[in-house]
């Protein structure tokens, strides 16, 4: 398959995580209603809750979706994103500075799973190993990969938030443009998770505030 048909498959694959996304909307909606004059107190709550939650594991509905559409449905797959989304988020959790998955970590994780299931779904060890060939191999692979991205990310942290940080006293000096600046990197860190550092600098740490 070239290049083009490889992305026609992903904007495919993309289709499918994008199907709960109406879910999540009519359960909002839904939330909105008065439901404690309907004597029903608690299911204005429960129903925002059912539509936040989709929203909260998006980014692992895309990794899941997007394994499964790469690898026309190979359940393997599905699984071995599911297990490197969780990889990732635990590691990223641990670390000292507000990360969190996106919806782009999702889709780069589903897409080196349906890589990895091509590569690896016909691979063969010795007969004492050999449970681990073929499509397990695939769930242990991508279980390795995401800890190296985890890793990476939460390393390049501090290089970022220093980056940030004097990009914080060009910003509060920069008048209109500074405004502008500011927007274009939180827009583009939002991708990468990494838009918490960018707010947390702006907000709390660039200028002088009071306490109240």
């Amino acid at each position: 398959m070239n290049i083009m048909g490889h992305l026609q498959q992903l904007g495919r694959s993309l289709m499918l995580p994008t199907i709960v996304l109406p879910g999540a909307a009519v359960f909002l909606s839904l939330s909105a209603l008065p439901w404690d004059a309907l004597g029903l107190p608690g299911m204005q709550s429960h129903l925002h809750m059912a539509g936040e939650a989709l929203f909260t594991f998006l980014p692992y509905l895309f990794a899941f979706g997007v394994a499964m559409g790469m690898t026309s449905n190979a359940g393997a797959a599905g699984l071995a994103a599911l297990a490197g989304m969780f990889i990732y988020t635990g590691i990223i959790n641990a670390s000292h500075y507000e990360l969190e998955p996106t919806v782009f970590t999702g889709v780069i994780i589903g897409v080196v799973t349906s890589i990895f299931n091509e590569r690896f779904k016909s691979i063969k060890f010795p007969e004492y190993i050999q449970f681990f060939g073929g499509p397990r191999f695939v769930p242990l692979a991508v279980s390795f990969f995401s800890a190296i991205l985890a890793i990476v990310m939460v390393r390049l942290a501090p290089s970022v938030h220093e980056g940030l940080m004097v990009l914080g006293d060009i910003v509060s000096s920069g008048g209109g443009f500074g405004v502008f600046l500011f927007g274009f990197v939180l827009r583009i860190t939002v991708v990468f998770g990494l838009h918490h550092l960018v707010s947390h600098v702006f907000w709390f740490q660039v200028g002088g505030y009071q306490q109240s």
